[in-house]
């Protein structure tokens, strides 16, 4: 078995054993974010972004998440950070 598959075989089972459940599921698809901004006081850049200038890059997320509800019992939530 080659390597790729054998990393992708746990979620192809995953998704196999859940499909039944997903056809009946209420999926919800939902965004967060913050917005913050870091600045230094120091003449060098402080962990590869950070300057007397100021950033928004280092403290600054956005993301998704999506929230299944299989069942009463049952429910499922991924998130990603863009």
């Amino acid at each position: 078995m080659s390597e790729r598959l054998s990393r992708r075989l746990p979620w192809l089972l995953a998704c196999t054993l859940l499909m039944p459940l997903a056809a009946e599921a209420e999926l919800n698809l939902s965004g967060f974010g913050t917005l913050g901004g870091a600045i230094s006081d120091q003449d060098f850049t402080y962990q590869q972004r950070i300057t007397e200038d100021g950033t928004l890059n280092w403290d600054s997320v956005i993301g998704f998440q999506l929230d299944g509800h299989l069942t009463t019992e049952f429910r499922i939530r991924l998130g990603r950070r863009v």
